[in-house]
């Protein structure tokens, strides 16, 4: 394949934006950031004082000295009974607030529990789903099932409703690229017809650089409150190339017994809708039986025509083949 002067460039400009990427990642968590993860439990002695945020993975923390930034642990527990001046944040942990406890920004626990003292002082609010809703820890065990736990009613109505609500938003937004993006979408599709394997190769690596970066990533975001709707930000404009793939793949098999000459129309075919709606009925299934394997299946069926969309600059242009 002969790549054009622009295309070449835009390759190098990718190559370096995956380098820093993954440098960024694996190398933003410095020692002072996040606790060495080991059995032991991370103290703050009373007459300690640490003037940045504390992190931890499963390694437990207790503050009974001063912390001027957030506390957040993944699943430790998190006891409080110092000064901190930031958030207190453990996801799946349990936090204990003591008397003695000033903080002076938000509690959060998402799968744990949250036991504040009366004199405890806290000037922000308290997140305890657990003792809310538990909508978040329902949301919670369905991708991270816990051993200990029996199939209720409930998780099957959840994963059902999530099975349907994935496979609409699957075709619908499927379809709605293919709508407002035609061209764009029918060179994606000639390419993956064309280069079947390189785009394949391409998507599928891409995918894994992507599984590689993006938890150091969300866990750098989401150390804290703030950094929460970062989160879900990045994560959701990491789904916009994957839809776009979803949509090359429908589109190139719903012409897959089409002449090789044959440029599809711009409208969108009634075989491309019916192929459309195979792939988010088989994703929406999977999901009702297993939410994980939905989920991965997305980005397998997604990842060829990712790689078709890279390989044509994102639908602008058709690589030259020799």
């Amino acid at each position: 394949m002969k790549w054009p002067g622009k295309q070449q460039r835009l390759f190098r400009l990718w190559k370096c934006w995956i380098v820093y990427i993954c440098l960024f990642s694996f190398n933003i968590i410095t020692p002072s950031q996040v606790a060495a993860q080991d059995d032991d439990r991370l103290i703050i002695a009373a007459n300690d004082r640490v003037t940045e945020n504390i992190s931890t993975i499963s390694q437990d923390i207790e503050v009974y000295g001063e912390v001027d930034g957030d506390v957040t642990s993944w699943n430790g527990n998190i006891l409080i009974a110092g000064f901190v001046s930031g958030d207190v944040v453990s996801y799946t942990g349990n936090i204990i607030i003591t008397d003695t406890a000033h903080i002076e920004g938000h509690i959060m626990s998402i799968d744990g529990t949250v036991e504040r003292a009366s004199d405890a002082q806290i000037a922000g609010l308290t997140f305890n789903n657990s003792r809310d809703s538990g909508a978040l820890s329902s949301v919670f065990h369905l991708f991270v099932p816990q051993s200990d736990l029996s199939v209720t009613a409930l998780d099957i109505f959840a994963r059902a409703l999530l099975g349907v609500v994935l496979g609409i938003f699957t075709l619908a937004f499927c379809l709605l690229w293919i709508a407002l993006w035609p061209q764009r979408t029918i060179a994606s599709s000639l390419t993956l017809r064309q280069l079947p394997w390189r785009a394949l190769a391409v998507g599928g690596l891409t995918t894994l650089i992507l599984t590689l970066t993006l938890p150091p990533l969300v866990t750098i975001f989401s150390a804290t409150l703030v950094g929460l709707p970062l989160t879900i930000f990045l994560l959701f404009v990491v789904q916009i190339p994957y839809v776009y793939g979803i949509a090359t793949l429908a589109q190139t098999l719903g012409h897959f017994r089409t002449d090789q000459q044959f440029i599809p129309s711009s409208g969108i075919a009634r075989s491309t809708i019916f192929v459309a709606a195979i792939i988010a009925c088989i994703i929406g299934v999977l999901t009702i039986l297993t939410p994980s394997g939905g989920v991965i299946l997305i980005y397998a069926l997604s990842s060829p025509g990712l790689g078709a969309v890279i390989l044509s600059r994102g639908g602008h242009a058709l690589p030259h083949l020799t």
